[in-house]
């Protein structure tokens, strides 16, 4: 049964994880959200942007698709 794992991971122990064989995939749920180029900044080991959970789950576009994106 494959295993999906979440919470609390960074770039460096989702790889980890993988390589070791502990899951199948790592989700990334609120770092995606506050980083649309998340994969990118993964790949350039750039700082990820916080997200604000003030906004979650509000409505409309703020804390959803208004972070920054690399170079912009």
């Amino acid at each position: 049964m494959p295993m999906v794992a979440n919470g609390a991971f960074d770039a460096r122990k989702a790889e980890a994880w993988l390589e070791a064989g502990w899951c199948d995939a790592v989700a990334f749920g609120k770092p995606f959200i506050s980083n649309p180029d998340l994969v990118e900044r993964f790949r350039r080991g750039v700082p990820l942007a916080a997200w604000d959970a003030d906004t979650f789950y509000q409505g409309g576009e703020r804390g959803f698709v208004d972070y920054p994106v690399l170079g912009a």
